[in-house]
């Protein structure tokens, strides 16, 4: 009787033991799909900063070149220059942004980036400022 109690302890032990485990294995598996879900969500919201960055930043670049088309047909317009100063100083706060964003370094982000720079070079080279 004494074998017998104690190998239904031990075999209770034993289940105890082994949900335990599974619990446990659960927790862990819910772990990881938590931490792919939110590198996925990471790397979404990370491309959508990417494309609205260099949304913006084309969109700066055609400003900056029209007030540049303006100026070399009226040297004289006082506005001109208080357009032109705000966006020569936006121009370091885009270059600073993009270092930081970790999608910099990604080739498609890399290429259209510097084709939006090379339009400026080109665009500045026509007009002759270069």
């Amino acid at each position: 009787m004494k074998n017998l109690f104690a190998l239904s302890l031990l075999f209770t032990m034993f289940l105890v033991s082994c949900g335990n485990n599974q619990t446990k294995k659960e927790s862990t598996t819910d772990e990881v799909i938590t931490e792919e879900k939110s590198a996925v969500m990471d790397e979404v919201n990370e491309t959508k900063n990417c494309d609205e960055f260099l949304d913006n930043y084309e969109k700066w670049v055609d400003d900056y070149l029209k007030v540049i088309e303006k100026y070399m047909k009226n040297p004289m317009d006082q506005s001109l220059m208080t357009d032109y100063t705000k966006l020569a100083n936006e121009a370091m706060t885009w270059y600073s942004q993009w270092d930081v964003l970790k999608c910099a370094s990604r080739e498609k982000y890399e290429k259209r980036f510097d084709e939006i720079s090379e339009k400026v070079d080109k665009r500045m080279e026509e007009l002759g400022l270069d």
